[in-house]
């Protein structure tokens, strides 16, 4: 990224914060260690930011966002900034998500930012709200995971319910 960024422009790099949890299971036994962060700071135009900085501070003062596909680009959309997506993501088709795949999309995405381009904001809120005309209020996770107050029989039968209108509507 920082090698398609207009001259003046910073690379900004916040850790997620279970980088540094070693029980964490979304990584397994991988952690970056001293000489990856020494090697991010040998390029010119990166900073790294500290994990207790505000990341709505951060997006609100960003020309753009850049994420394999973490919450970071669905919050940076919905504050009206746009987000570079190297992901398969839920929300790859909102307004305001450029999907990066190679170095010529990413390339394409950056001079679009760097051109002006704008979140339309209203776009956002509507692919917001059918989203969640459409969802189904479940979750996927391991047996016997409590999940914002939905029990498993509650999960099941929201997934029941929603398999079962889907063969209703085919």
């Amino acid at each position: 990224i920082a090698a398609y960024l207009p001259r003046g422009w910073n690379l900004l790099v916040k850790e997620h914060p279970s980088q540094f949890v070693s029980n964490y299971t979304r990584y397994g036994d991988f952690f970056r260690g001293k000489r990856f962060y020494d090697r991010l700071l040998d390029i010119p135009n990166v900073k790294l930011v500290p994990l207790s900085y505000d990341s709505f501070n951060l997006i609100d003062n960003a020309k753009a966002v850049a994420s394999v596909g973490g919450s970071l680009c669905w919050e940076s959309v919905a504050r009206g900034i746009p987000a570079l997506c190297f992901g398969y993501t839920w929300y790859k088709s909102c307004e305001g998500i450029l999907e990066i795949s190679c170095e010529a999309s990413l390339k394409a995405s950056i001079e679009k930012v760097q051109n002006g381009f704008k979140v339309d904001i209203n776009k956002v809120k509507l692919f917001a709200k059918i989203l969640n005309e459409i969802t189904v209020n479940g979750f996927v996770g391991k047996v016997e995971q409590e999940h914002k107050g939905i029990s498993d029989e509650e999960n099941a039968y929201y997934h029941l319910n929603a398999i079962e209108n889907l063969i209703w509507v085919i």
